[in-house]
């Protein structure tokens, strides 16, 4: 059973080298932990890539808070510049488990990223708010639509829909855990991947356990009024505005069936 955990010693120089890999046996304390994480340098500048190894007899897995890989040894991108962390969990033979988590540095995106992860987060957190017209409502399934056609709301009118989630309701967005919270409290765990939208044009797909403001099924379909949404078609996306849409029939063919849009903006 892997586990996820954060790098132990960061080092900007190559360490001294271990001859034989301890045997596997017991416990060992965060202390003894005997790891690196070491920051590629470009032009004197750390870029966001990372080489991690850790000598103790852990079985390890590592994280940059988004994304994880298992192994004594390997390289990671880092998806922020500034401050980021590594963590490492280490299986002990015994069943127990260490941790240990190391902050670092980079100056500068040398790697490219998907600027999905910049638009959606930020710098780490980005607040979304509702679109100040129109920003749920429904109208035809199709590529060319945008947003609400037919049945269009203000933020004061979504309030009447879902208490709590209208007017002034926010959605906090965190790039560490890829998590939501709401003003109200709700909160669980986004994810999105790109180029896999239904129709040519729009950017993908969006997921969250725990919905979106708002993010229910308004009539009985292929699931019932009322049922939160957990996944949607990611419509548009640009640095100040996210449109995501749903269709009432679940093969998201064009025209097949009753289309839902929540337009947001960056707050």
């Amino acid at each position: 059973m892997i586990f996820s955990l954060l790098v132990a010693s960061l080092s900007f120089a190559a360490c001294d080298p271990i001859e034989d890999r301890e045997e596997m046996t017991g416990s060992i304390t965060v202390d003894q932990i005997q790891a690196t994480v070491t920051v590629e340098q470009i032009d004197g500048q750390n870029v966001n890539k990372v080489f991690f190894e850790c000598k103790s007899p852990i079985s390890c897995q590592w994280t940059n808070g988004v994304d994880t890989k298992a192994g004594a040894s390997g390289e990671m991108f880092l998806l922020l510049s500034g401050e980021n962390t590594i963590t490492l969990k280490g299986l002990c033979a015994d069943g127990s488990i260490v941790e240990k988590n190391f902050p670092i540095n980079v100056d500068k995106i040398h790697y490219a990223i998907d600027p999905a992860y910049g638009l959606l987060f930020g710098s780490g957190e980005k607040v979304w708010k509702w679109a100040e017209t129109d920003c749920l409502g429904n109208g035809g399934w199709r590529a060319d639509q945008q947003g609400p056609e037919w049945w269009k709301l203000s933020p004061t009118d979504v309030e009447g829909q879902m208490a709590t989630e209208g007017g002034n309701a926010t959605m906090k967005f965190s790039l560490i855990g890829k998590k939501i919270e709401f003003s109200n409290g709700k909160s669980g765990v986004i994810n999105f991947t790109t180029g896999d939208a239904c129709f040519n044009g729009w950017y993908g797909t969006f997921t969250s356990t725990c919905g979106v403001l708002c993010g229910k099924a308004f009539n009985d379909c292929y699931i019932s009024a009322g049922t939160m949404i957990t996944k949607y078609q990611l419509v548009s996306l640009t640095e100040d505005r996210l449109v995501l849409g749903w269709c009432e029939n679940e093969t998201n063919a064009e025209w097949s069936g009753t289309g839902w849009w929540w337009v947001f903006e960056a707050q």
